[in-house]
């Protein structure tokens, strides 16, 4: 009889197991799962959804890569100011030696001079006009010469200067070259 009694109790007891495991099958069937649409939408309803984040480093990489592109684009600007004010140096330099004199086309090219020698100036972060030249030119051939060594100086300069750098012998050699041109053009009237 305790073997027919241990046998009921262990059916009894599968039954309950069993019964137990269906109800829990079955109320995990009644809790309702988001569908995709849902999570997406929860998901760029957040304040840092993966969406955002995404767009949001890419528009920043976009801005720098254009900030990168201005500075280069600003970089050769320069380079091609320095090879302008050497190559106009050395024309005036010529044609003054041949003429002896300065023409109209001269003044306006030492006018562009002072005006390229400026903005590479400006570009490599300096400003105002502030050079002391120690031996002041005597006549205008010898400023003449000056304003195109000192050009083609400040060309090779800007050229070995890297664009990410504020150079102040740029700037100073910018400087002097300014208060050369200054000195050609008093003289010159």
């Amino acid at each position: 009889m305790p073997a027919v009694k241990f046998r009921q109790l262990a059916k009894l007891t599968l039954l309950i197991v069993v019964l137990y495991s269906c109800e829990y099958q079955v109320s995990a069937q009644n809790i309702r799962q988001p569908g995709p649409s849902e999570i997406v939408d929860a998901q760029r309803s957040g304040p840092f959804s993966e969406d955002d984040q995404r767009l949001g480093s890419i528009e920043d990489e976009m801005r720098a890569k254009r900030a990168i592109k201005y500075a280069e684009e600003n970089y050769k600007k320069n380079l091609a100011r320095a090879q302008e004010v050497a190559e106009l140096a050395k024309v005036v330099n010529l044609s003054f030696k041949e003429n002896r004199a300065l023409n109209r086309n001269d003044l306006k090219k030492i006018e562009k001079m002072q005006k390229l020698t400026k903005q590479i100036r400006s570009n490599a972060g300096g400003s105002g006009d502030g050079a002391k030249i120690e031996n002041r030119p005597g006549d205008l051939t010898e400023a003449l010469d000056r304003v195109a060594e000192m050009s083609d100086s400040l060309r090779e300069r800007v050229e070995k200067t890297p664009r990410h750098v504020v150079s102040a012998s740029v700037i100073d050699e910018a400087n002097v070259l300014l208060e050369l041109i200054n000195i050609v053009r008093g003289m010159s009237r």
